[in-house]
């Protein structure tokens, strides 16, 4: 490396680059000693950078030698160097702007989080840390001239600075104290028009793989080609290392966005981690999990049962083999019904289950609705779903069938009339399902659906309250507030749940809300059982 860069400090920052990195370090030999190939080559002699290892330790260079096993030491000693996941980052400067020729680079496993920042240019800069990495981080690392000061790290010419934390304490503590009283407090923060972060969120919605083995030809998730083309991402361990605060406290998670969760191992490490974390809390939390149900065997589903699954939906597009697996390529209607009549009879054993069928009306199904009902009876789920198609792609845009079409609102008249007389739910998602009696006039259906869509999940969600309670989770630990559909609010790879949940992006969802509820409507929400 000194061949090509001429200066041992420019070598010797990267070399450290190299040593850092989630990559398995390599450096060819002479690097860790300083060599160079710049000495003059003998007319028969051999390249220099082919030559023989110089073993004469007055040729070596004692500070790059010192440097480069101090490096190794450390990536020994701290596992995020070994094991963590790996994310850059842009810093800025002491005055806002982006730092210019300084790339962070994070690396994070369990609770420990290692930022090295690294500094390619003469002269000096300093940059401002984020206030997560300003609570807590010890330099243990350091090339050149490196200043820490209370904000800020300055660096010299060549230089870097590995900082290594472990979210604070007081995280922790803050969530197991109000985790109790979350309910109220979220109650409180919307009546009264706060947009800080009261609590963590309570409600989680993981996505834990984007593959899937199956071909829907209507995914909404695009699972097939991500599949296919290896683009799929699994949640990695140190995601769940982020939650566990936020699982401690919370009374619903549910994994219903992304692949299919049975194909990965993500899914029942984050159960054990749930249930771990929730053993000293009394309160109930429900897990809600959609599934396509060819992996749902009964040794299975009672496996996922004694990790606190409480709620299973299962995807069905038609009552008939020939519709199911036209739109579900790769399932076997066959197999489906037979792991959910198995779910029926664990529930009706005494099992603590609800069971559902979710189905998406489309061109080939809608006049099959009624036959679809029946079976429904007959497999004695304890409700129905009826989605609307998303125009996703060219086979879903052929499929689609508006919430507004005579067919559908004739296809919800026949489910009903079948299933209202057996006792069976129905969740008509084909309405307008997106508020609460606060926000306008109450409204009776807006009401029905909610009740019947929190029968479904087993949850009591309300949409008023969920920039406040409703956090998702990206497989990259990105985070959302209220849905998946909205923007990114932060990542736990750069900061903890409660940094972000209390972070200006979040916030900025609350303000939007509270825009939506002027202050006479949140104070007198009929769904607020803490209401004055």
């Amino acid at each position: 490396m000194l061949s090509l860069v001429k200066d041992p400090a420019i070598a010797r920052l990267g070399q450290l680059l190299v040593l850092v990195r989630a990559s398995v370090p390599a450096l060819y030999y002479g690097d860790e000693i300083g060599l160079s190939s710049d000495d003059a080559r003998d007319f028969e002699g051999v390249w220099p950078d082919r030559a023989p290892m110089v073993w004469d330790p007055a040729a070596w260079d004692d500070e790059t030698s010192r440097f480069v096993r101090d490096m190794l030491e450390l990536r020994r000693r701290l596992p995020a160097l070994r094991r963590g996941a790996e994310q850059f980052g842009e810093v800025s400067d002491d005055r806002g702007a982006p730092a210019q020729d300084v790339l962070w680079l994070r690396r994070a496993w369990g609770r420990e989080v290692i930022d090295v920042l690294l500094h390619a240019a003469e002269g000096s800069c300093t940059v401002a840390l984020p206030v997560c990495v300003q609570e807590s981080a010890e330099l243990v690392g350091q090339l050149g001239r490196v200043r820490v000061t209370e904000g800020c790290v300055e660096l010299g010419r060549w230089s870097a600075a590995v900082l290594r934390r472990v979210p604070g304490a007081h995280a922790f503590s803050v969530a197991r104290a109000t985790a109790e009283h979350a309910e109220e407090l979220v109650s409180l923060a919307f009546r009264e028009g706060l947009t800080e972060a009261v609590c963590l969120p309570r409600k989680l919605y993981l996505t834990v793989t984007e593959r899937c083995q199956l071909r829907c030809l209507h995914c909404i998730n695009h699972s097939p080609a991500r599949t296919r083309d290896g683009t799929a991402r699994d949640m990695p361990t140190w995601v769940m290392d982020r939650l566990e605060e936020a699982f401690s406290g919370a009374d619903y998670v549910a994994f219903s966005h992304g692949g299919e969760s049975l194909v990965s191992p993500a899914l029942f490490e984050a159960l054990r981690r749930l249930q771990r974390a929730r053993a000293s809390n009394a309160g109930r939390c429900d897990v809600h999990l959609l599934t396509n149900a060819m992996l749902l065997s009964p040794e299975r589903l009672k496996e996922l049962v004694d990790l606190g699954v409480t709620s299973v939906a299962v995807s069905v597009d038609g009552s008939t083999s020939t519709i199911h697996e036209g739109i579900r390529v790769g399932s076997r209607l066959s197999t489906v019904l037979g792991h959910v009549r198995e779910a029926v009879r664990l529930r009706e054993g005494g099992a603590d289950l609800r069971v559902g069928v979710s189905t998406v009306l489309a061109e080939a199904n809608v006049g099959h609705a009624e036959a679809l009902a029946r079976l429904v009876v007959e497999l004695g789920v304890d409700w129905l779903k009826v989605e609307e198609m998303v125009p996703v792609n060219g086979f879903a845009r052929e499929q689609i069938v508006e919430p507004s079409d005579p067919r559908a609102v004739d296809a919800i008249v026949r489910i009903r009339s079948v299933l209202d007389p057996s006792g069976v739910v129905v969740v008509n998602h084909l309405q307008d399902h997106a508020r609460c009696d606060c926000h306008g006039a109450p409204n009776v259906v807006a009401r029905g659906f909610r009740r019947a869509d929190n029968f479904a999940n087993r949850a009591r969600l309300l949409p008023c309250r969920m920039p406040w309670d409703t956090a998702c989770i990206d497989p990259d630990g990105a985070v959302h507030a209220v849905s998946y559909e909205h923007p990114t609010i932060g990542h736990l790879m750069w900061a903890d749940l409660l940094a972000i949940w209390d972070g200006e992006a979040a916030r900025n969802v609350r303000q939007e809300s509270l825009r939506r509820y002027p202050l006479e409507i949140r104070r007198t929400c009929p769904e607020d059982p803490y209401a004055a």
